[in-house]
């Protein structure tokens, strides 16, 4: 199944959430009993993920290379010479 992050308020289970991010199921799982990780919904034993919470747990390891940097610092250089020039 594909799993589209743009869509609002949609909750998946453990499952895909490890085929999207590639953590372990076995580390979510461990990560929820020490009350770690990735947010978590639980209703008796089924337990969902909010995709925002998934995607925004990603984004917040995000590790930005120097290449990034120099792409960043490019275009807000270009940004800048756009709109005072």
């Amino acid at each position: 199944m594909s799993i589209d992050p743009t869509t609002p308020s949609r909750y998946v289970t453990e499952r895909q959430v490890a085929e999207f991010t590639g953590i372990a199921l076995s580390t979510l799982r461990t990560d929820r009993s020490r009350r770690r990780g990735i947010p978590f919904v639980k209703k008796g034993r089924s337990v969902r993920y909010a995709l925002h919470d998934v995607v925004t747990f990603m984004e917040s390891r995000k590790i930005l290379t120097e290449d990034a940097h120099d792409d960043q610092k490019q275009f807000r250089n270009r940004e800048t010479n756009h709109v005072s020039g």
